[in-house]
């Protein structure tokens, strides 16, 4: 018997079914017109024909014979009917057992004489429906059977084409196309996997199209290498070798779906209109389970009914929606889409139903509105059901919500939708953990939700307390006439505080009283009035009140006096020194209903307070409880100084006590002065002050008495320590002031003319030999000077050209003419060719950093119109030595070295060594910021005088090229006007000749694109004009033209290259002429002495692999003596790294290899060897 293969077509486009009333709009459930929504079964008729269409009954093994099935629902075609196909007798073969209906409602199989002639019968099945045909066949010896095919490519995204690599830096097409008798097969699912650990697929199954391809993206993986890929339909599976380069990581996801039955579980492929089935889509990354990923859900046909379109996914990575069977019969297909990746299914309608288009969304939301899935005890979420009717929501309608599953708890089970539709309420975890199931209904339509209860924590209902507090917060039932007390009513509902209810309180039996009778419960759900003890003493009762909810609570009132008086405050002493204390006595009298008067006998609170107290300079007991009458606060002085007046008061039930006393406090001596700050500590020289430089700064100092306290009113004078340049002070003539409340006095010092530290005495007019000195001023420019402008980055080889997202750290350090740090907030500005950098940062203490993060662009855009400005990669540029011979290293994939050149005759691109400029992987960062020139100030002054050498600046660019010359080309290559070009026979630059003297200046290709920053605005790039320009410029020599005060933009640019993953390794024996490829991968002999190995390392644009990578040698032969590694230093320098380790021979005479890792900071490793022999 021969192999057999199975397959099905698939053809799909729309058919629309619609079910039609009587001019009545669609019912909910109420009552209406409108059609049965039950069709009546699909029909099915069976036909054998051959190629020509003719009818034919017997099947000749050299001609095959075609299975036409037609299916129609009340006399109409019915698309993507599923039809399966099964033979009996063993007479005949079918390789196609199962086929859809196509826009004409047929389905079409092939049938094969087989092995035996007879007699057969076919039998055509569709839902519950079947048809048969009986038919012969003869010759079956000679079958003819085109064989399937299988067969696998992989093409370029962008262009197409036929590739064998694939290369880290983007995915290719993997395309398999499936055929038979030479005819494309549709719709069969291909399933694809990798052999080898060398790729990666994130999508492993597809379906073929109508041309039989099916697609999916393979990606470079973790590994380089050779790799083997297959496809597998059925039993016929076709395999494709590859090879991987660059290799990335790439994070492998998988989405799955399925439909489940809601009552069983079991797995299902249709949906009957009896009830809806669970449609699960199933969502892992690395083969981990993503949560809280968002799923859409989409249909395809007009198959099927979905009314939730989204959902999250749970922590299994399970996101779950109903699908319904809607009103349409036959076979649809579901989407689900979660980022960048999506899946299908295919599924079946049994049995439509007409859906009302009254419809009703659940939604489970926590307190800031983000959707949830699970109830936790902590914290009640929001239930918020939307009901809508034809698309249109409804407002004020009744929505009832219920609980399947005895999981979960809600506390109100009705609510009305708002003018959005939206009906809310909480639900709580009730008592029991779980999965459960919150109903919510509107007449006869419904909607349901699952979620998960975790904590369980059963809530009460709505509960009101009352209770009574006294001043100290505790719990009371008694209330007097010296101490009223406080009603607290707590509202809570389902266990939380309820804010913002009205509460009224009364009282009964006339005892007690009320001045305020309602209050709103707070944020804690508390509601409080105060309780006093009235006229009348006995038991009496408080009741709280909200609409029918009430709380009471007994208590008892003592009325002890008639009258309460305070008598006059006793101060012992009554007078103080500096830091000397007091005590302040209170008496309280009662008078009794029998007109005795007597200390009171009911403890109280007495509040004691001063005017001294009340400014920090006096401590005084506060809130003090009598004994039998009295309060004693102690008084402690803190600086007062003056007589200073007491007060003492408290409240006894309604009546309110209060007397004052004055205590004379002696005031401390001078003691000292403190130099308290300087605002700003550097100012700008006069007239060279500017937006962020000022010229004067304001000094403070503090005087403190004997016991540390501020003095106030005490007056100090100034003095400077250097008046040079003509350093002045505010107030002058004379320089004093007074000290303020809080003992500080300030003076102002204006800057002179010449830049120098400078310092402010301060001294005690009464007293001069208490004085101070502050810190230090410095008078300078406060401009950032050219050399003084300097850049740094965290890493100067990161590994950055194949990989997105990498940051650098750049700094930017500045310091003016004197070289101390600008003014904080100065702005620096960045740019870059490469990537992304943050566009400025403010300094502070002279400092700022920003990020450079690896992204697009990584190559020259605009394209260089200079032809010799190409980027250079191993492989395939010609690498010299110092003659200008080329030595076929790198075409050997070897390593160049850079310290060759080319003669001046050659092309003037190669003045770097190695292969030349490269241009995309070395990435220039440009920092400019306004400032001043340079200069040498030779005669000591501070400022510029002609004659003194200085640095004279050209408009600032970004130096792409880092040739220091500004080389920017326009549209048709012809430079900008201002820019650098070389000779017009290109054999030496304009500037003169400077091959082999690499400190000249020398044009190099490569500056196409770089932009300069038009000070002056004139459009066109400015050379060096001749003069200082800077703030040091005296007003003399700026009027007579000698220098200039006008500022200019200084710049820095500093270089990161952006380093490659995959190494170019060479391995060489020490002493080998090291220029000669076929020195490299020789076998190393160590049987009588011991040699060394270098291997030299490169990444493809032949510049150093990125900072931290490690090159670590392996001995599988002999014994390494000393260091195996070594690694890649933190530098952009043009340079490849070397590495060396010395093997010598071991006890056992044999052979092995020496291999050399090369592990790059992402986990990429590169390998290479050499054979040992001892």
């Amino acid at each position: 018997m021969r192999q057999s293969y199975q397959y099905f077509y698939i053809f799909i486009s729309c058919l629309f079914l619609m079910a039609c009333g009587s001019g009545n709009e669609l019912s909910d459930g109420s009552g209406g017109g409108g059609t049965d929504p039950n069709p009546s079964a699909v029909v099915l008729s069976i036909a054998l024909v051959d190629d020509s269409g003719n009818t034919i009954s017997n099947v000749d093994g050299q001609s095959p014979g075609n299975i036409v099935v037609s299916a129609t629902l009340n006399d109409e075609p019915v698309q993507g009917k599923k039809v399966n196909l099964q033979l009996t007798d063993e007479i005949g073969e079918l390789l196609i057992t199962s086929a859809l209906t196509d826009s004409s409602g047929v389905a079409t199989v092939k049938l094969y004489a087989g092995q035996t002639a007879g007699a057969g019968t076919v039998t055509a099945t569709a839902d519950d429906v079947s048809t048969s045909l009986d038919f012969s066949t003869s010759n079956p010896d000679s079958v003819v059977v085109s064989p399937l095919k299988l067969t696998l490519s992989l093409q370029d995204k962008t262009t197409g084409a036929v590739v064998t690599n694939v290369d880290g830096k983007e995915a290719v097409s993997l395309t398999a196309t499936f055929l038979d008798n030479d005819q494309p097969v549709t719709g069969t699912k291909v399933s694809f996997s990798l052999l080898d650990n060398v790729g990666s697929l994130t999508v492993t199954t597809a379906l073929t199209d109508s041309n039989g391809v099916a697609q999916v993206d393979l990606f470079a993986g973790l590994n380089a290498g050779a790799g083997t890929v297959s496809a597998t339909i059925n039993e016929t599976t076709a395999t494709l070798d590859f090879s991987v380069s660059n290799p990335v990581v790439v994070s492998p996801t998988q989405l799955t779906l399925a439909l489940v039955n809601k009552t069983s579980g079991a797995t299902v492929t249709n949906v009957d209109g009896a009830e809806a089935v669970n449609l699960t889509a199933t969502y892992l990354e690395d083969g981990v389970a993503v949560a809280g990923a968002k799923m859409t859900f989409a249909l395809l046909d007009n198959v099927g009914l979905l009314t939730v379109t989204t959902a999250l996914t749970d922590s299994s990575g399970v996101a779950t929606v109903d699908l319904f069977a809607g009103p349409n019969a036959g076979a649809g297909t579901v989407i689900a889409t979660v980022g960048e990746a999506s899946s299908s299914l295919d599924f079946s309608v049994s049995n439509p139903v007409v859906v009302s288009p009254s419809q009703i969304d659940i939604v489970l939301l926590d307190d800031v509105n983000n959707v949830v899935t699970n109830v936790d005890g902590s914290n009640p979420v929001n239930v918020r059901a939307t009901y809508s009717v034809n698309g249109e929501v409804v407002p004020t309608k009744k929505v009832t919500f219920a609980l399947a599953d005895n999981v979960g708890q809600i506390l109100v089970f009705n609510a009305l939708t708002n003018t959005q539709g939206i009906a809310s309420i909480k639900l709580f975890a009730g008592d029991v953990s779980g999965a459960g199931t919150i109903f919510a209904s509107v007449g006869s339509t419904s909607a349901s939700l699952d979620f998960s209860v975790t904590n369980p924590v059963a809530i009460s209902p709505i509960d009101l307390k009352l209770g009574l507090i006294d001043q100290d917060g505790n719990a009371t039932l008694n209330v007097s006439s010296a101490n009223p007390a406080t009603l607290q009513a707590t509202l809570t509902q389902s266990g939380e505080p309820s804010a913002g209810v009205k509460v009224i309180f009364s009282l009964a039996d006339e005892i007690g009283e009320l001045k305020t009778t309602t209050a709103l419960t707070n944020s804690d759900g508390i509601a409080s009035v105060v309780l006093f003890a009235g006229a009348n003493q006995g038991a009496g009762t408080a009741t709280a009140v909200i609409n029918n909810l009430s709380s009471a609570l007994d208590f008892s009132v003592s009325v002890s006096a008639v009258n309460v008086t305070m008598d006059a405050i006793a101060l012992t002493p009554s007078s103080i020194s500096a830091n000397g204390t007091a005590t302040v006595a209170a008496t309280i009298n009662e008078t009794g209903i029998d007109g005795v008067i007597t200390p009171l006998a009911q403890s109280v609170d007495v509040q004691f307070t001063s005017i001294c107290a009340q400014q920090g300079k006096a401590e005084l007991d506060t809130d003090v409880a009598t004994i039998n009458g009295v309060a004693i606060s102690t008084y402690k002085d803190n600086g007062c100084g003056d007589t200073d007046t007491i007060f003492v008061t408290t409240t006894i039930g309604q009546t309110l006590l209060s007397q004052s006393a004055d205590l004379t406090v002696a005031a401390a001596g001078l003691s000292s002065i403190q130099f308290k700050s300087a605002t700003p500590t550097t100012i700008a020289l006069r007239g060279t002050g500017g937006a962020g430089r000022s010229e004067t700064s304001r000094v403070t100092f503090t005087v403190r008495d004997e016991i540390g306290n501020p003095v106030a009113d005490a007056l100090v004078d100034f003095e400077l320590t250097t008046s040079v340049g003509g350093i002045t002070m505010l107030p002058s003539a004379p320089s004093q002031a007074k000290t303020d409340s809080n003992g500080d006095v300030d003076v102002v010092v204006q800057a002179g003319n010449v830049a120098t530290p400078v310092r402010v005495i301060a001294k005690l007019n009464a007293q001069p030999i208490i004085s101070t000195i502050s810190g230090e001023l410095s008078i300078s420019t406060g401009v950032a000077d050219y050399n003084s402008l300097s850049l740094s980055a965290s890493e100067l080889n990161p590994e950055a050209w194949t990989i997105d997202g990498v940051e650098v750290d750049v700094t930017a350090r500045l310091a003016d003419h004197f070289n101390n740090p600008v003014p904080d907030g100065t702005t620096i500005n960045f740019t870059t060719e490469y990537g992304a950098i943050d566009p400025t940062c403010s300094t502070e203490n002279g400092v700022c950093s920003v990020k450079w993060k690896s992204q697009s662009p990584k190559r020259p855009s605009p394209d260089y119109r200079d032809p010799l400005a190409i980027t250079r990669i191993l492989g395939s540029a010609t690498c010299y030595d110092s003659s200008g011979t080329a030595t076929g290293l790198s075409l050997a994939g070897l390593p160049c070295f850079y310290n060759n050149t080319k003669s001046n005759d050659n092309a003037y691109s190669n003045r770097f060594g190695g292969l030349g400029q490269v241009y995309g992987n070395r990435v220039t960062i440009f920092a400019h910021v306004i400032g001043e020139e340079s200069f040498a100030d030779s005669n000591g002054n501070g400022r510029f005088d002609d004659g003194e050498a200085f640095t004279d600046l050209t408009e600032a660019f970004r130096d792409d090229n880092e040739d220091s010359l500004f080389g920017g080309r326009l549209a048709d290559g012809s430079v900008i006007t201002g820019a650098s070009d070389a000779s017009p026979d290109r054999s030496s630059p304009t500037t003169g000749a400077c091959y082999n003297s690499p400190s000249n200046e020398c044009f190099e290709p490569g500056g196409d694109n770089e932009e300069f920053i038009d000070f002056n605005i004139n459009q066109q790039f400015d050379k060096e004009n001749g003069i200082y320009n800077g703030v040091l410029c005296s007003d003399e020599d700026n009027d007579s033209g000698l220098c200039s005060k006008e500022l200019v933009t200084i710049s820095k640019n500093i270089t990161i290259l952006q380093a490659g993953t995959g190494a170019n390794i060479g391995m060489i024996e020490a002493g080998l002429d090291r220029k000669v490829p076929g020195n490299y991968f020789n076998t190393v002999d160590i049987s009588t002495s011991s040699k060394t190995v270098i291997a030299y390392v490169s990444d493809l644009h032949n510049g150093l692999l990125p900072v931290g990578t490690t090159i670590e040698f392996t001995a599988g032969n002999g014994e390494i003596v000393g260091p195996n590694s070594c690694i890649v230093a933190n530098s952009s320098a043009f340079a490849i790294a070397g590495c060396s380790a010395t093997v010598k021979a071991d006890d056992e005479s044999d052979s092995g290899i020496l291999v050399v890792a090369v592990t790059v900071p992402s986990g990429a490793v590169s390998t290479a060897s050499v054979s040992l022999i001892d």
